[in-house]
């Protein structure tokens, strides 16, 4: 199967955070929701791997390395408008949403992000 090509089943989802760790975690739990996942440390490669498949979702660090936020969510939206975003911040008193994303704050409660998940609707 190509790259920008995925089973209708499993759904797939792009995780951009500079930290290792929390990519870990993240990929971690959406494989085991039965999603494919692609993690990246940055958002110009986020942005890059937006270009070339489509996703169901995509996870997001509010500030890393690459293009901020604004501009990555501008990305996002024109390349795929229905992508459904959650910004993961760190910061006390983040918005609910910004520009169409969901955010959630660090640390990450993994019972919400499994029925996040859940949530998600599985494009073909």
């Amino acid at each position: 199967m190509g790259e920008t090509q995925r089973a209708a089943s499993t759904g797939s989802v792009l995780i951009a955070d500079d930290d290792a760790l929390i990519r870990m975690t993240l990929k971690m739990v959406a494989e085991r929701q039965g999603f494919s996942v692609v993690d990246v440390p940055d958002g110009d490669r986020m942005v890059e791997r937006l270009e070339n498949a489509r996703f169901d979702l995509c996870i997001m660090d509010v500030s890393m390395g690459g293009m901020g936020l604004h501009e990555r969510m501008v990305r996002i939206k024109a390349l795929d408008p229905e992508m459904r975003v959650v910004v993961l911040s760190g910061s006390v008193g983040a918005p609910d949403a910004v520009d169409g994303a969901l955010f959630v704050s660090k640390p990450i409660d993994l019972a919400a992000l499994k029925a996040l998940l859940d949530d998600v609707p599985r494009r073909e």
